[in-house]
């Protein structure tokens, strides 16, 4: 079936009325795109892999999807999530506090709302509590539905904190799997220190999803030192340009750290971009504060070879971490492909022209009124070279290049042309000689 839908491929491309600018001859790579979950809807979808992001244009203009009667319209869009936050009615009923612990009691107004999330507004600095949640209908029977004990339930890790020193790191928000229950009752367990002064307390019905990213690990070349500036420099190959990335977390062995770091990108090791200069990178396991940062957002790049300078001062240098449970890694958001698709029909990604244009399709123009949320997912399949592809003929270099001296002898031509011009006129002005006075 492969087979035949190849040759379709190929006997529609020699029609140009079909195919607008799509030759099999020009595309270098090609994938099959094959389904993998059949949902409701009448678009499809499949995300761009680690071998077309490389292979294709650095703008994706040459991206071409195929199927059995012709080019197939589609649609480019970065992949981006869904974050929407509705506000429920919140109102704190009763509040105490004992040496070791302080509750809160939340109503919610009704039972029926949705909810998985409340938001502490707290103006106390430096701290980091367990606490528990239960939610009840009545306020009188309680179920738990939060427990840091508890690693099944847990979302944040059954913790709040704040942290505030050079940087500022604080997560006071308790979320939890969604209840409808009417009311909250929250316990901060202080161990012993002063109870923390809540200013607000708030409810809400978070509704988050992630966007599509793609992992991308890379290799540690190398790691010297920069006596000068006190520092550590390692440099990562990602193997290949064109990969669109915009955070790289960086796995590094050790604890109770706080360095200032640099990053910097490039395609040849010579030429270097900056990407981030004042960063910071941290892990600390104390009793007040349990927290860590080991990445860093930029914006988003294309280069091979990325250089990460961490700023030791006087401590010792810290190792950069490879193994499979523990590397490091780039990341960046993934790139969608979106297209209106047939039941059954077979379909080939084309790539890898870098003289193609960018497609212009109806399809952009009412992207704002169509659905995307239920789509068929595809996958691409493994990369294979066009059998058909024809490389283009090299493109010479100017004549001047080829021939260096030509344009010396023309010049030298030139030259004496203009002389010997000059040399004609001057003789046809001169006066007769035996008009010349002795």
């Amino acid at each position: 079936m492969k087979k035949i839908f190849v040759i379709a491929v190929f006997l529609l491309s020699l029609a140009g009325s079909v195919f607008a600018d799509f030759n099999l001859t020009d595309w270098r790579y090609q994938k099959l795109v094959t389904l993998r979950e059949t949902q409701p809807g009448e678009f499809a979808r499949f995300v761009l892999d680690k071998d077309s992001l490389a292979h294709a244009q650095g703008s994706l203009n040459d991206l071409r999807l195929v199927g059995e009667t012709g080019e197939v319209p589609y649609v480019l869009r970065v992949a981006s999530g869904r974050n929407e936050v509705k506000n429920l009615p919140a109102r704190v009923i009763d509040q105490g506090h004992t040496s070791d612990r302080s509750v809160l009691t939340v109503d919610l107004g009704q039972s029926g709302l949705l909810h998985n999330e409340i938001i502490l507004d707290i103006t106390s600095r430096n701290f980091r509590r367990p606490v528990r949640l239960e939610a009840s209908d009545d306020n009188q029977s309680w179920i738990t539905i939060l427990d840091q004990n508890d690693p099944i339930q847990q979302v944040n890790h059954g913790y709040i904190y704040d942290y505030s020193l050079e940087f500022h790191a604080a997560d006071t928000t308790v979320s939890y799997v969604p209840s409808s229950k009417r009311y909250l009752r929250l316990t901060i367990f202080n161990n012993g220190q002063v109870p923390l002064e809540i200013a607000r307390v708030r409810a809400t019905k978070r509704e988050f999803e992630q966007p599509i990213r793609l992992n991308f690990r890379p290799l540690l070349v190398s790691k010297t030192k920069n006596e000068a500036e006190r520092a550590s420099v390692y440099t990562f190959d990602l193997e290949q340009t064109g990969v669109p990335v915009d955070s790289f977390r960086v796995s590094l062995d050790g604890r109770n750290y706080h360095r200032r770091a640099a990053l910097e990108g490039s395609n040849d090791l010579t030429n270097w971009q900056v990407l981030k200069t004042n960063d910071y990178l941290y892990a600390y396991e104390t009793r007040e504060f349990f927290g860590s940062k080991q990445s860093i957002d930029f914006p988003e790049a294309r280069f091979r070879y990325y250089r990460l300078t961490v700023f030791n001062g006087d401590d010792p240098e810290l190792e950069v971490q490879d193994t499979e449970q523990s590397h490091s890694k780039f990341s960046g958001l993934a790139r969608e492909v979106f297209f209106r698709y047939e039941v059954g029909a077979n379909y080939q990604l084309f790539y890898g022209n870098p003289q193609a244009r960018a497609a212009e399709y109806d399809l952009v123009n009412y992207l704002p009124t169509l659905n995307f949320q239920n789509t068929t997912q595809f996958a691409l399949g493994t990369e294979v070279a066009n059998a058909n592809f024809v490389p283009p003929p090299p493109v010479l270099p100017p004549v001047s290049e080829r021939y260096p001296g030509l344009l010396i002898v023309m010049l030298v031509i030139v030259v004496a042309g203009i002389g010997f011009v000059t040399f004609r006129l001057i003789r046809q002005n001169l006066p007769p000689n035996d008009m010349v006075k002795p």
